[in-house]
């Protein structure tokens, strides 16, 4: 391969971008070479398909309530008032209208998660059987159906209210985005080197997550039109993800060659929990008790799973930061669009530029397993010292300040999950990320109604938030010592 060089003017390239331009560019040696030909097809695959869900996602997140409003007006101005034609803004104001919107909407946010978890395990079982496309094209089948039926059920009047609540229904068969999301970094788990994956992932995240900087806009072209428009276009994006998902390419260990164990043989921490086979002599960890066995091999699985449901516990607090923001300090609402594009701006500058140079200096002298979880380290402690500034911010430049420092705590399910998918093996990458997608997915149906009950109590969700991050800062730091 030729060496990585600037063609027009003949200079080398700055080491941490020929490392990624080595990455993304298909190998034509070795015995990896089929990984590497692989990696770049799948990667952009990936971040094809992630970023058409969340920009569907972001279509939908301001219209669904909005039809959700639309039905219950409607249902009380004809149904329960006898009334005919189209009710007017100042009737949908009504409380009872708002009321039932506040409890309705509640229980579809509780039971569309909750009915996503029970088709995860099934979906990450597909994929590692080698059957990701079959897993891919039904998750999508669900996002779709379950948005479609919303839309039937809010537009179309004959449809009574309850049913709302068999939407979620449709999300039990596949998943939806919830489960979308899961196979995404299964995949790309399975097809990258373990030094690559944390950087593959980061890359992942911020490429798939730029539709975040466009939020706003979004809310308003989403809201001015007809409903039925966002319902239309935001389905038809989610069949789009079809198209990059059926060309993924399967490398599952499927001929009982271990690629991982046939690259150079540097020691690193990639034997895994669940080995399927029998030739990998690399020590997976090593701490220093060697007589632990499975209980030390167990204390890694329950501590990271334990950290991905705290961290989704306590990020309600970012959620609840424009509120603190407009209720203590009486500033506009418009406040809201700024927070939304100060995290957008950070995350992308930290997944895409910060976090892969900060890999390539840590790569220099720790192994893969310790620079993983000390950046998942420090991040938790920026998202605590973040959170306790908001709390006690005297002013908006403050709480800017300390909401831009706990937003560094995105880096911790990145590093994590890349930690945890070395410890085991790749066939099993479908269950692993389907399992830390379930304990997120319980972490923010508990989150939230934290946020949602505490929401009128002076900054009861950032004590929360904290008291969460510290008790993730304190089985990380156990958990690193012991590395």
């Amino acid at each position: 391969m030729p060496s990585p060089s600037n063609a027009a003017h003949g200079q080398p390239w700055s080491a941490p971008f020929r490392r990624v331009r080595h990455w993304f560019a298909a190998g034509a040696d070795g015995a990896g070479r089929q990984q590497r030909k692989l990696y770049p097809l799948n990667f952009w695959f990936c971040v094809s398909i992630l970023f058409l869900t969340r920009i569907g996602s972001e279509l939908l997140a301001y219209p669904k309530s909005k039809l959700l409003v639309a039905a219950i007006c409607r249902h009380y101005y004809r149904n329960e008032d006898g009334h005919h034609g189209d009710p007017s803004n100042e009737f949908c104001d009504d409380h009872r209208v708002m009321n039932h919107w506040v409890s309705m909407s509640r229980s579809i946010q509780f039971l569309s998660p909750l009915a996503a978890t029970v088709a995860l395990i099934p979906m990450g079982i597909l994929l590692d059987k080698g059957k990701g496309r079959l897993a891919f094209a039904i998750s999508i089948s669900s996002s779709v159906l379950y948005w479609g039926s919303m839309a039937l059920f809010g537009l179309v009047p004959v449809f009574p209210l309850w049913c709302f609540y068999i939407s979620p229904i449709f999300l039990l068969l596949g998943g939806g985005p919830w489960a979308i999301n899961a196979l995404v970094f299964a995949t790309l788990s399975s097809t990258v080197r373990p030094e690559q994956r944390t950087t593959a992932f980061s890359f992942l995240q911020g490429l798939s997550g730029l539709p975040g900087l466009v939020g706003p806009l979004l809310y308003a072209a989403s809201m001015s039109p007809d409903l039925w428009v966002p319902f239309t276009i935001a389905p038809v994006i989610y069949s789009l993800t079809l198209l990059p998902a059926l060309h993924l390419k399967n490398n599952n260990n499927q001929n009982g060659e271990n690629n991982e164990a046939r690259d150079d043989a540097r020691p690193d921490e990639t034997q895994p929990l669940l080995n399927a086979g029998d030739n990998s002599t690399r020590e997976a960890v090593h701490f220093t008790q060697v007589d632990g066995g499975f209980s030390q091999k167990l204390h890694i699985v329950t501590t990271c799973f334990a950290c991905f449901f705290g961290f989704y516990v306590a990020r309600g607090a970012v959620i609840y930061t424009t509120i603190w923001v407009w209720s203590r300090f009486r500033h506009d609402m418009a406040y809201m669009d700024v927070f939304i594009y100060i995290q957008a701006v950070v995350l992308s500058i930290l997944f895409l530029i910060a976090l892969p140079l900060t890999i390539y200096r840590l790569d220099r002298n720790w192994r893969v397993a310790k620079r993983d979880i000390i950046l998942s380290l420090t991040s938790i402690a920026c998202c605590s010292v973040g959170t306790f500034i908001v709390l006690v911010s005297p002013n908006l430049a403050t709480a800017i300040i300390g909401f831009i420092i706990s937003v560094f705590g995105y880096i911790m399910p990145v590093s994590l999950r890349s930690f945890l998918a070395s410890q085991f093996d790749k066939d099993f990458s479908g269950r692993l990320f389907a399992g830390i997608a379930i304990m997120e997915t319980i972490g923010g149906l508990i989150g939230q109604p934290i946020v949602t009950v505490s929401y009128y109590t002076q900054g009861i969700p950032f004590i929360i938030s904290l008291v969460t991050c510290l008790i993730m800062f304190f089985l990380l730091a156990r958990l690193a010592i012991r590395l």
